[in-house]
């Protein structure tokens, strides 16, 4: 190794133990890197539909790797969908899970009448 890489080396090392000492251990861990982006389906201008794909943002990635969004795999996508399911669940929301996609349907409520006021 020469003179340059070992340096490198030597501040990157560093840099990971400062990092450490000043970011609180569980901001590195799963929940606070984890979430989930929606997609929204609407019929007759009403929403029916959310989809939640998880997403993590490489907590435990190296240090350059971290913050970059993508989808979770299969069984960290499992894990935080029960997790939402079972947040939501006291709110009455049922979240299904298909193929590691989480879904939220919603029941179409009455149709308005148009022209009354009561």
């Amino acid at each position: 190794m020469d003179l340059l890489a070992a340096q490198m080396d030597l501040l990157a090392r560093k840099r990971r133990q400062a990092l450490q000492r000043a970011v609180p251990r569980q901001a590195l861990s799963a929940p606070f890197n984890e979430s989930v982006i929606t997609v929204s389906r609407f019929e007759q201008n009403q929403l029916a539909e959310l989809r939640l794909y998880p997403i993590e943002l490489g907590y435990a990635k190296r240090f350059a790797n971290r913050g970059c969004l993508r989808l979770a795999p299969a069984r960290q996508a499992k894990a935080i969908l029960r997790r939402l399911q079972t947040l939501s669940k006291p709110f009455g929301t049922e979240i299904i899970i298909e193929n590691d996609v989480g879904a939220i349907r919603l029941r179409p409520s009455s149709p308005r009448q148009s022209g009354s006021d009561a």
